[in-house]
């Protein structure tokens, strides 16, 4: 089934990507210093942030390749709109790497706060990151088209080679040549130009460019739902990038520059939670699209409430082997338990918040399938509100703690409070099935296994594991296995269970 050929390597790809990033920070921190790998933390909130010029391109363009690849859309309406689309890339994206150059110098100076490295030194290899950010900017066009054209799978052998590249190979510089901050920027920047230099021949191949006779114009009629679209998705991303970076960006000033490093470790470390979920649904994105152009509503929300049964219970899973492994993988991982300790409960209560998340992402592909974007946007407002406001206090009574403990709180509020009028714009009863159907019932086997654990002292026997390859592959076996016990638990999920191993056996 080509659906779950996608799901698993862009699963695996993501999987991969996150996980290289994250294993290779304790060796960046050890030959880079606290500093100087708070530097690159700094980096990586900047390309983040460029999301903010997003303003819904990458979102359209995907949603209307999905109708172009299903055939609901005309050969002359896609082509000129991914000509306009380029266009408003490149410009912007030129607007952000110039803009990025121009505020070096005062982001070195006022922003961060230095104690041993030079402002001028910072600033200028901030204004080579503003060259990494640009080339990334494109790579996100070519990604949206790629996407939603359903060529997931080569993206994901792509995005293996690439993170091969970002993370893995820069480290024997760092090893047998002493490499500095300024050499890995300037390598990233080399990686950054592979990686688009290589979308771009795939989507050539994939979209050849095609000479029209005649374009439409942006001003035309055809134009206008796509466009109403692009900026309804385009206020909803750029709120939900200033969501899920204000923690990152307030962090960056009010905290010192190596405990910000320390802080960004704790939420990288975290979003293995994200890694694990937030490929599924960036893949079924597309199907759904293509599902609700096609008319086929009812098969467009089965597959959705599916996808919260599965998204639940791969959260849960991930929480509770964290909550079990999760000190014991820091210690060994950094190789230090003052590490760990300094980090293990910003990075639980951080796994527990971006659980809840994966679980609220589930109704944004609806959203984007039907253009039903305006709901989202004012609930994601209140939700940034109460971050900007709540934000600032937990990071001054409580450190990178009360950071935590605010991010989980508003996703808590937000699953109860504004899940339930999301999704009755499309099942008024999809939210009470998802709450007493799947969360409760899943949630009280979380607890059942949690208390087992406990009562077997698992904790115990994790901290009995020196080889951290032994204590990985328990963990990794506890997860698979709460992972089961979850889904079998579900009868969607179960019959899909039970019909691949019918198949399997059947070939055999």
């Amino acid at each position: 089934m080509q659906v779950l050929k996608n799901i698993s390597w862009n699963w695996i790809s993501q999987l991969y990507l996150a996980f290289a990033g994250i294993l290779v920070i304790p060796v960046y921190m050890h030959y880079l210093g606290a500093e100087a790998y708070g530097l690159v933390a700094f980096m990586l909130t900047l390309q983040a942030l460029m999301s903010l010029l997003d303003i819904g391109l990458s979102s359209s363009l995907s949603r209307e390749a999905s109708r172009f690849h299903a055939g609901v859309s005309e050969s002359r309406f896609f082509y000129s709109f991914v000509m306009i689309i380029r266009q408003l890339f490149i410009l912007s994206g030129l607007l952000l790497a110039f803009s990025m150059i121009l505020a070096a110098d005062h982001l070195s100076v006022h922003w961060l706060k230095l104690e041993y490295l030079d402002p001028a030194y910072v600033s200028y290899l901030l204004k080579v990151v503003g060259l990494v950010v640009f080339l990334k900017w494109l790579s996100v066009y070519l990604r949206a088209i790629l996407f939603g054209l359903d060529d997931i799978v080569w993206v994901a052998k792509l995005t293996l080679v690439v993170a091969t590249l970002r993370y893995l190979a820069v480290i024997p510089f760092f090893v047998l040549c002493n490499a500095t901050v300024e050499f890995y920027i300037w390598f990233q920047l080399g990686v950054q130009l592979v990686e688009t230099a290589s979308l771009a021949y795939r989507k050539q191949h994939k979209l050849p460019s095609i000479a029209l006779t005649e374009r439409y114009k942006l001003t035309d009629p055809v134009f206008h739902t796509p466009i109403k679209f692009a900026l309804s998705a385009g206020i909803a991303t750029i709120l939900w990038v200033m969501v899920s970076q204000a923690d990152r960006f307030i962090g960056s000033t009010l905290l010192s520059l190596s405990d910000y490093g320390l802080f960004h470790v704790a939420v990288m470390a975290a979003g293995v939670v994200t890694i694990v979920t937030g490929p599924i649904v960036q893949t079924l994105q597309p199907k759904v699209t293509s599902l609700v152009a096609s008319g086929q509503h009812a098969q467009a929300y089965r597959l959705v409430t599916m996808l919260f049964d599965f998204m639940v219970c791969m959260a849960l899973a991930t929480v509770v082997c964290v909550y079990f492994f999760g000190f014991e993988i820091l210690k060994a991982w950094q190789g230090q338990a003052e590490f760990a300790n300094s980090i293990s409960d910003t990075f639980i209560i951080y796994c527990a918040a971006n659980a809840i998340l994966a679980v609220n992402s589930c109704s944004y592909i609806l959203d984007y399938a039907t253009g039903r974007i305006r709901l989202r946007i004012v609930s994601t407002i209140v939700m940034l509100l109460f971050l900007l406001f709540l934000l600032p206090l937990g990071f001054l009574s409580m450190g990178m703690k009360g950071a935590a403990w605010v991010w989980f709180g508003v996703n808590l509020a937000y699953l109860f409070v504004c899940q339930p009028l999301l999704l009755r714009q499309y099942d008024t009863k999809m939210y009470r099935k998802l709450l007493l159907g799947t969360l409760c019932p899943v949630l009280i086997i979380a607890l059942l296994i949690a208390l087992t654990a406990e009562f077997l002292q698992l904790k115990a026997f994790a901290a009995t594991l020196i080889n951290p390859a032994l204590l990985v592959m328990v963990g990794a076996a506890f997860w698979v296995v709460s992972l089961m016990i979850f889904c079998i638990s579900k009868e969607s999920l179960r019959v899909v269970i039970l019909s691949k191993l019918s198949g399997f056996y059947e070939r055999t």
